[in-house]
């Protein structure tokens, strides 16, 4: 059985991972983190209004 091949260091990757975790981490887990995430989507619901498209687009 072949092992998979793997891939060269990305150092844009490992940053977002590292991100990822870290967010996870000050917000207590996961569901922290989402709970977080959906408390400033509710903040800025209708703050701002949508953009429309223009003609011909």
């Amino acid at each position: 059985m072949e092992t998979p091949k793997s891939h060269p260091p990305d150092p844009l990757i490992d940053h977002v991972r590292e991100t990822r975790a870290r967010l996870v981490r000050e917000h207590g887990g996961l569901r922290g983190w989402v709970q977080h995430l959906q408390e400033l989507q509710r903040q800025r619901s209708g703050k701002s209004p949508r953009r429309s498209k223009k003609p011909g687009r």
